[in-house]
């Protein structure tokens, strides 16, 4: 894992506990834990590809 990738799952991390109810008082009522998860799982999935992709080209 790269430091860039450990670095973005150490902030969702630490977000995690509070912000769907964060979001959910003040932007939309309907968002959900999941949510949060499946937008930052593939907000990870795209910088850990990213990441090895400019490091390995492939």
């Amino acid at each position: 894992m790269s430091s860039l990738t450990a670095a973005l799952a150490l902030h969702v991390a630490e977000e995690a506990p509070g912000f769907a109810s964060w979001a959910r008082r003040n932007t939309w009522p309907g968002y959900r834990d999941s949510d949060f998860g499946a937008i930052n799982a593939g907000g990870l999935a795209l910088t850990a590809l990213a990441v090895r992709k400019q490091v390995y080209g492939r």
